[in-house]
């Protein structure tokens, strides 16, 4: 494979492009660590890419695949313990007039977390809706 070395002025364009997409908002799913206040699994894409309100990843197979790679590497298992639905978790969608993010009720315990989803999804300067869900609660997912 012949790769060609990028002038200056090319690798400047390019990093350019992607300085007017960083901050287009996302839609996707997340965890919550509530002893550490972080988001963590955070799967996204760019909202206006993709033709669908959300993404199509799964909670319980994001959880599976880093809870197997990691034990396979033997690093630490950290948020990856117990099962996908028993830590606070949610889904961020398009919505006709901005983005819902779909919760369950621990969201009235940590409200703290709103801001960091905000973040993280960059939606700043869009309508956010929070909206609870009894799917979204501690314990509780479809099984397919």
């Amino acid at each position: 494979m012949d790769i060609k070395k990028i002038s200056e002025s090319q690798s400047l364009e390019i990093m350019d492009e992607f300085l007017n997409i960083q901050d287009e908002p996302k839609i996707g799913i997340f965890w919550y660590d509530i002893s550490d206040d972080k988001l963590f699994g955070v799967n996204s894409v760019i909202a206006k890419d993709y033709p669908h309100l959300t993404i199509s990843t799964l909670h319980k197979s994001v959880w599976a695949k880093e809870y197997n790679k990691r034990k396979a590497l033997n690093k630490p298992l950290a948020e990856w313990i117990g099962d996908y639905k028993d830590t606070p978790r949610g889904r961020v969608f398009k919505s006709e007039d901005g983005f819902e993010v779909k919760v369950g009720s621990w969201i009235n315990k940590y409200p703290q977390a709103k801001q960091l989803i905000i973040d993280e999804f960059d939606l700043q300067n869009s309508v956010v809706d929070f909206v609870i869900e009894s799917h979204w609660e501690l314990g509780q997912g479809y099984e397919f």
